[in-house]
């Protein structure tokens, strides 16, 4: 094995190590915490919110002092604190961080007697994008089809990155207060998140983990069990072409190796097995390999944070100053019980009934006689969203025992849907062509500390700092893509962090 293709393995395992080290750091602090939980539902307790890098960027680990959640049947408010601290008065403790919400945000009360009642922040003020990237994006896109086309992959995911500098420096927490008030606004049927700087609206769900399954007629999953929710999107049309998306050929073969890049794995996890998906239907996989970028170490401090002297493999940031925030998980209209403020919301309407499951590429059909997969398949479908319209396919698996949400992500991060397949090829060829991506399309969510939790792909999304707000978008890309087209998805991609801001619209090309 050369140097090139050691490094790349380095990098994988790197991202892989992150996620173990989370999950033994997350289980560690579980235990030595004391929990005083009267409310006893899901997202209640000790909850903390992660971001994890798309590859090999450190990822954002923290215990919120402050978490509101609510739910059909009520809300509630946690608290931590340092057992050596007194406990604090929640009631005023309440009142200055709504206040200090309100100042962040921008946002002021309209009926002072209906609270929800809120006049919304003004967009942000920008000053003239840098690096567009138009041309480099779609030679990219020219670089993964000829890569496609020759044998080499079946689907390669190109991004692109857009800074807006800020027209006056702002401390991050404001910025990303002000977002999550816009995005929130106009995007209801998605997942905001703000963690760690990086705050967007996503539609897609990576991993959910529930302590019964959502459905009681899944197959393989009997009531009562835990079980992993994903929502799979891979393919796209703008609004008013989704008519013809189902019908799309290309888009359908996008949409179904993002779908087998969920579902191989997590059967192999089920089965001990474990799962090559890597290089199927590959006539050349050959690896493109860049050179290896240490990355960062700030996140390995053991025993930084934990009570008691606890080691671990992530410190928990205590000092980051940007609030998570989740709207709470919505099914259809409703509220859905048993769900914490850390929950996104159920995305996008479905105006269409789901197909029957489609095959997926690599899986054997059911026959009569053998046992059904555990793993079960609901679409595809077509998920409308403002500015665009996806393929979308639901899976849901049992979690095998002893295995944590940590461990699912382990298995499946990242997808096709973002990466691409097989998947060293496809992360060779975006280590090589594009800027490191850092947390951008990583999971990022929730976890309790009971193993519930909500991971989304962080898409639609931007890197908060003092002085600027980074964008990223991508697409993915199959043998017959035409850049042109592949760059105006981007675009409306981004249109969901642009229309945040405000700048000179004759800026953009």
């Amino acid at each position: 094995m050369n140097v090139k293709t050691q490094a790349d393995d380095l990098v994988r395992q790197r991202g892989n190590i992150f996620l173990a080290a989370a999950g033994r750091a997350w289980e560690q602090l579980a235990a030595q915490a004391q929990v005083d939980d009267r409310v006893q539902r899901r997202g209640t307790g000790l909850v903390a919110f992660v971001s994890f890098g798309f590859d090999a960027a450190p990822p954002v680990f923290a215990v919120p002092r402050w978490v509101f959640g609510a739910d059909a049947a009520g809300a509630w408010l946690t608290v931590a604190y340092r057992a050596e601290a007194p406990r604090p008065d929640l009631v005023e403790f309440m009142r200055c961080q709504a206040e200090t919400w309100r100042v962040n945000s921008g946002m002021r009360l309209v009926n002072p007697t209906n609270p929800s009642e809120v006049e919304p922040c003004t967009r942000i003020p920008v000053g003239a994008p840098k690096n567009p990237g138009r041309e480099r994006f779609e030679a990219n896109v020219r670089a993964a089809v000829a890569a496609i086309r020759a044998g080499a992959a079946r689907k390669i995911v190109c991004a692109r990155r857009v800074d807006f500098p800020l027209v006056k420096p702002a401390p991050v927490a404001e910025t990303c207060a002000r977002l999550v008030a816009l995005l929130s606004r106009k995007y209801p049927d998605c997942w905001v998140f703000s963690v760690g700087g990086l705050t967007g609206a996503t539609p897609e769900m990576l991993l959910e983990a529930r302590g019964e399954a959502p459905n009681s007629e899944a197959a393989g999953v009997a009531a009562g069990k835990r079980v992993a929710h994903a929502r799979v999107l891979a393919g796209t049309a703008r609004p008013g072409e989704g008519v013809n998306l189902m019908e799309s050929a290309k888009n359908r073969r996008e949409h179904e190796l993002a779908v087998a890049s969920v579902v191989a794995p997590l059967e192999a996890l089920l089965s001990g097995s474990s799962a090559d998906v890597v290089t199927n239907g590959c006539a050349n996989p050959v690896v493109v390999s860049p050179g290896f970028q240490q990355p960062e170490a700030r996140a390995f401090t053991p025993g930084e944070n934990f009570p008691n002297g606890g080691k671990s493999g992530v410190r928990l940031d205590y000092k980051n100053k940007a609030r998570p925030f989740f709207p709470p998980l919505e099914t259809e209209t409703r509220p859905a019980p048993h769900e914490p403020v850390g929950a996104p919301r159920e995305p996008g309407r479905v105006p269409h009934e789901p197909e029957q499951s489609a095959p997926v590429p690599g899986r054997t059909p059911h026959e009569p006689g053998r046992e059904p997969s555990a793993v079960q398949t609901r679409g595809p479908y077509r998920l409308e969203l403002p500015n665009l319209v996806h393929l979308a396919t639901d899976v849901t698996a049992p979690i095998p025992p002893g295995k944590t949400v940590f461990d699912l992500l382990g298995v499946i991060h990242p997808t096709a849907a973002v990466a691409g397949l097989p998947r060293e090829v496809a992360l060779g060829f975006i280590r090589r062509q594009e800027l490191d991506r850092g947390r951008y399309a990583g999971p990022v969510g929730w976890v309790d500390a009971r193993g519930g939790g909500q991971f989304a792909l962080a898409l639609r999304c931007a890197q908060v700092s003092e002085r600027a707000i980074s964008a990223q978008v991508g697409a993915g890309i199959m043998a017959d893509s035409d850049p042109q087209g592949e760059f105006l998805e981007t675009e409306a991609k981004l249109a969901a962090i642009r229309d945040c801001l405000d700048f000179d619209a004759d800026c953009f090309e």
